[in-house]
Parts: structure tokens; C-alpha cells; sequence
């Protein structure tokens, strides 16, 4: 099962060999990018100068970058 964008970036693979390569490719820089955000988002702490509003501010913008 495929996403419609990730279809697109393999229909014209001929053989399973590159249609493999192709969809790791694709995955494998994802995943690298998810990694690095949970990674911000993990070591995301409130500072004691900042408001509430600043830290959850913070929290929705990593959010919005993994979605």
C-alpha cells in the first residue's frame, strides 16, 4: 500500500530492485528528519524566563514540523 505522492515517485521503476531502492530512499530521509525533530522535541524544557504561552508556542511549531 502506497500514498498517491509515493506512487507517483515509483511508477516508472521496471524492475522490484529499483522500485526497493527508490522507496528506501524515500523513507529512509524521512525517517532521518522525524529523528532529528523528536530529538528537539525531547530536549524541549520550559525556561524559567519564558511564559506558558512561549513554551507551547515552541511545542506546536516542532508538531507542525513532523506533520
Amino acid at each position: 500500500s502506497l500514498f498517491e505522492s509515493d506512487y507517483y515517485m515509483v511508477q516508472s521503476c521496471t524492475t522490484t530492485h529499483t522500485l526497493w531502492q527508490t522507496l528506501l530512499s524515500m523513507y529512509e530521509k524521512k525517517e532521518t528528519v522525524t529523528k532529528i525533530y523528536l530529538i528537539a522535541f525531547s530536549t524541549l524544557q520550559m525556561k524559567e524566563s519564558d511564559s506558558v504561552t512561549a513554551h507551547y508556542s515552541a511545542y506546536e511549531t516542532i508538531i507542525a514540523q513532523l506533520s
